[in-house]
């Protein structure tokens, strides 16, 4: 079952390695030589981490935050299309989905226009229950940092 998960990993996202190891290992063999450390966790385990990847770009987010970053290359249509897929998966209700996005300032305005667009061809169920419509616009509200 494990396998079967991993395989299916890889198959949705073909560009990202799933590796199973020590978190010393983990450390030096990928964090040091990152060039963006996007940690979340205690802020006593991020002060620890920093030394060893000096170099890079390190962003703390605290405990339960998990951005999405649009870096200035990034196919916007695909950016814009997948977080709102994340964000609206199981009514916003996952607690992997992302909280806030990390974009890039030369392409901000235009990751914000194309986010307009596609949030007005959503469409949210109306029921008898109020509680469908609120959980589904409360799964819309994102937080966007134009980074760079």
């Amino acid at each position: 079952l494990k396998e079967a998960s991993r395989l299916k990993g890889i198959q949705l996202f073909p560009n990202l390695d799933i590796v199973e190891m020590d978190r010393g290992l983990f450390r030096d063999a990928y964090v040091s030589v990152a060039e963006v450390v996007l940690f979340t966790g205690k802020y006593e385990n991020a002060i620890e981490l920093q030394p060893v990847c000096p170099d890079a770009l390190f962003i703390y987010n605290g405990a339960g935050v998990n951005p999405v970053v649009v870096s200035e290359s990034a196919d916007l249509e695909l950016a814009v299309r997948k977080t709102i897929e994340m964000r609206t998966f199981n009514s916003g209700q996952d607690c992997a989905g992302s909280d806030a996005i990390l974009v890039h300032k030369n392409i901000a305005k235009k990751f914000v226009d194309l986010l307009k667009v596609h949030l007005k061809d959503l469409l949210v169920l109306l029921s008898s229950e109020c509680l469908i419509p609120f959980i589904m616009l409360h799964a819309l509200i994102l937080i966007i940092y134009v980074c760079g």
